[in-house]
C-alpha cells in the first residue's frame, strides 16, 4: 500500500519519463511561448502574414519595430526572455542583442516600438497571453497591445501599441 516500487507506481514514472507523443499534421505553430523558459521565436502578425523586425537590421537604438515578408534572418527572430514573478518577459531582437519597448515609456495610443538596450524597465516588459487565433503581446507601462498599426499589410509598416482590442492586427503567432 502506498509503496514506491508498486507497479502503479513504476508505470507512473515511466510515462513520466517519456516524451510526448507528436502526431504528424496535428502539430502547429505554438500560439504562446513557453511559460518561465527562454525560448527563440519569430513574430507573425496574424493579419498580415508578415513578421516583426528590426528594419533594415539594424543595431541602434531607437531603431523602429516593423513588419517585412518573413525570411528567418535574425533581425525578424526575438528571445522572449521571462523577468520578475509576474509573468513579464523582455522581447530581444537576436541580431542587436536590444530589447522591444515602447519609446519613452509612452503610454498613448499609437506610440511606436522601437528597440533599445536592455534594461528591463517597465515600457520594456511586455505580458504575453492566450487569445482566439494567436497571442497578444501587453506592456506593463502602458497596459496597451502591440499591433500592427491601422491593420496595414504593407512591407514596413510600423509596430505601435495600441487599446487592446479582438482585431488580428494585434494578434501574433510564434514559428
Amino acid at each position: 500500500m502506498g509503496s514506491e516500487k508498486s507497479p502503479r507506481n513504476r508505470v507512473a514514472m515511466l510515462l513520466a519519463g517519456l516524451p510526448l507523443l507528436v502526431v504528424p499534421g496535428l502539430a502547429s505553430a505554438a500560439p504562446a511561448a513557453p511559460a518561465g523558459a527562454q525560448s527563440t521565436s519569430i513574430l507573425r502578425n496574424a493579419h498580415s502574414g508578415k513578421c516583426l523586425e528590426i528594419g533594415f537590421s539594424g543595431t541602434a537604438d531607437f531603431n523602429v519595430a516593423n513588419q517585412f515578408a518573413c525570411h528567418s534572418r535574425n533581425n525578424q527572430k526575438w528571445t522572449i526572455e521571462p523577468i520578475g514573478s509576474e509573468g513579464y518577459n523582455l522581447i530581444k531582437n537576436v541580431h542587436s542583442g536590444k530589447c522591444l519597448e515602447i519609446g519613452f515609456g509612452g503610454t498613448a495610443d499609437f506610440n511606436v516600438a522601437n528597440q533599445w538596450a536592455c534594461h528591463g524597465g517597465n515600457y520594456q516588459r511586455w505580458i504575453i497571453r492566450s487569445a482566439t487565433g494567436g497571442v497578444t503581446i501587453r506592456n506593463q507601462q502602458s497596459g496597451k497591445c502591440l499591433e500592427i498599426g491601422f491593420s496595414g499589410t504593407a512591407d514596413f509598416n510600423v509596430a505601435n501599441q495600441f487599446t487592446c482590442h479582438t482585431g488580428n492586427n494585434q494578434k501574433w503567432l510564434f514559428v
